[in-house]
């Protein structure tokens, strides 16, 4: 098992490869100022993508969808599957209009919405979540939620869920049930307020909280996960609740032989 949250600034894009060997990817936003790109990245493993995951139809987490589609064999998706695309283009329509990684994303949706949707040995569990589609429901709400359990690593993907999406998912019993035994929790919305929701911790008490972030731009950035953390040693030294790309680069997590995780800092 290893996971890859990469430093994509204000975006999303994490790598999974599961104990079975199949590659699971979470969004495929870019690092505009680096130049990185997870098609080129994908390209270097010289291997398929088993299943694409979009959380939510932001630019910021797909755009560098176009590049992935045009040149990795994508063998299955994921999305909220509650959305048609219409649903799509006409919010898209109403705030100026939709970037190239969302059109990508928007043509998969309607190609593969209502196809019968592929069963993956992943050799670990994995859970998706999504609300269905209201009158009140924006983008944001109708994030994918991912859960990957395996072992000593048990890791949630928030996307870009909001508080309000948290706490209608606190009332499912399944959903509350993954909470639990998550130890590793990825904040939703890039750490920002609008996806923090203080009663997720009533259930889950994590060892740390990761955010893919840029440089702090909004006070809405300025949330304290780390209350909610109990930490993990890092450098050999000091101890941290809270992790974020914009200060540690990109963060690869593996376990550790007898127990428990590591996670590395490359940049």
């Amino acid at each position: 098992m290893e996971v890859h949250i990469f430093d994509v600034e204000h975006g999303g894009c994490a790598a999974v490869i599961t104990p079975s060997g199949h590659l699971m990817m979470i969004d495929a936003g870019h690092n505009g100022t680096t130049g990185w790109r997870p098609s080129e990245w994908v390209k270097g493993r010289c291997s398929a993508i088993e299943c694409l995951v979009v959380t939510n139809f932001d630019e910021d987490h797909v755009t560098d969808l176009p590049n992935l589609w045009r040149t990795i064999p994508i063998q299955s998706w994921v999305m909220n599957w509650n959305v048609t695309a219409e649903w799509v283009r006409r919010e898209k329509a109403a705030k100026g209009g939709m970037g190239l990684g969302v059109a990508r994303a928007t043509a998969q949706l309607a190609v593969y919405r209502d196809l019968p949707k592929m069963a993956t040995n992943w050799g670990c569990d994995v859970r998706w979540f999504y609300h269905p589609v209201t009158l009140a429901a924006d983008e944001n709400y109708l994030s994918v939620v991912t859960f990957i359990h395996c072992g000593d690593i048990r890791i949630v993907f928030g996307g870009d869920l909001t508080a309000s999406g948290w706490r209608d998912f606190l009332t499912n019993p399944l959903f509350v049930a993954y909470l639990r035994t998550t130890n590793i929790f990825v904040a939703s919305h890039h750490g920002r307020e609008d996806g923090y929701c203080p009663e997720v911790f009533d259930y889950c008490r994590p060892d740390v909280v990761i955010a893919s972030d840029k440089s702090v731009e909004y006070e809405t950035q300025l949330v304290d996960y780390g209350q909610h953390a109990s930490g993990i040693v890092w450098n050999g030294t000091d101890r941290r609740c809270c992790l974020t790309t914009r200060k540690d680069g990109t963060l690869t997590i593996t376990p550790k032989p007898g127990g428990s995780f590591f996670i590395r800092a490359s940049g």
